[in-house]
C-alpha cells in the first residue's frame, strides 16, 4: 500500500520522451512477441522438444552478442533509433520466409541494443 502512494505521487516527475515510451512498449512486445510466437511456432513445425534448440538457443547467443557487440554497433552508426529499426523489420522479415532462428537471434538482438537517450 505504501508503494501504491508513493509511485502515485512521484508519477509526474517521470516526463519521458515519447518516442521512449513508444520504445519501451515495442521492447517488451517484442519479447513477448519472440517467446510466444516462437514457442507456438517451433512446437508445431519442429516439435516441442525442439524448442531448446530453435529458439532458446538463438535467443540466448543474441542476448550474449548484444552485450558484447552493442557499443561497437552504436560506435559505428550515428542514429542509434534508426539502426535499431531496421535492424527489428530485419528481423521481422526473416521471419515471414521461415528463417526462425535466425530472425529470433536478429530480434534478440537488435531488441537488446538500447538506443542511448
Amino acid at each position: 500500500m505504501i508503494a501504491i502512494v508513493v509511485v502515485n505521487q512521484s508519477k509526474d516527475r517521470w516526463k519521458l520522451p515519447l518516442w521512449q515510451n513508444a520504445l519501451t512498449f515495442l521492447n517488451g512486445m517484442l519479447g513477448n512477441f519472440i517467446f510466444l510466437f516462437g514457442a507456438f511456432y517451433v512446437a508445431v513445425y519442429k516439435g516441442a522438444e525442439a524448442q531448446g534448440t530453435y529458439l532458446f538457443l538463438p535467443y540466448l547467443l543474441g542476448v550474449i552478442s548484444s552485450l558484447v557487440l552493442a557499443a561497437k554497433v552504436r560506435r559505428y552508426f550515428k542514429n542509434d533509433l534508426l539502426v535499431q529499426l531496421i535492424g527489428l523489420a530485419v528481423g521481422l522479415v526473416l521471419l515471414s520466409v521461415r528463417f526462425v532462428s535466425i530472425a529470433i537471434f536478429v530480434l534478440t538482438f537488435f531488441k537488446r541494443v538500447q538506443v542511448r537517450g
